[in-house]
């Protein structure tokens, strides 16, 4: 089922349950809810923190990857910088959504991670 099947089905997700559930399935990951949890959990700390993980993970290593020649920390650094850097793509994308004043933060979040997954995965084939 694609995602007009989905929502022909159950229709548009409203609620946090529904469209983080939304976003398991769309991410394949339907019966393991678990992982959307703390992917959205990443999403909301990139949200909310990504320019500074982003600094300090260029602090950690500023020349680089200063051990070019150790394969398991040249791996370790490509890992942390490409989450350093996904991080901080999310931040400035998504921070100027971020307010303590809303009366629904985390629904706000989830429609934000919605839009993210839509956006990361539109090329990816579709489980729902």
């Amino acid at each position: 089922m694609d995602d007009a099947g989905y929502i022909k089905k159950h229709g548009e997700p409203q609620t946090l349950e529904e469209i983080l559930m939304w976003c398991a399935f769309r991410l394949g990951q339907g019966g393991l809810e678990h992982r959307t949890l703390h992917y959205f959990n990443y999403f909301v700390s990139s949200l909310i923190f990504g320019k500074t993980e982003y600094e300090q993970f260029k602090k950690a290593y500023p020349n680089g990857n200063e051990e070019p020649d150790n394969e398991l920390k040249s791996i370790a650094y490509s890992i942390q910088k490409g989450e350093a850097e996904d991080s901080l793509k999310i931040y400035e994308k998504y921070n100027s959504y971020y307010s303590n004043d809303s009366d629904h933060p985390l629904l706000t979040y989830a429609q934000l991670f919605k839009e993210y997954v839509e956006e990361e995965y539109k090329d990816e084939d579709c489980v729902i």
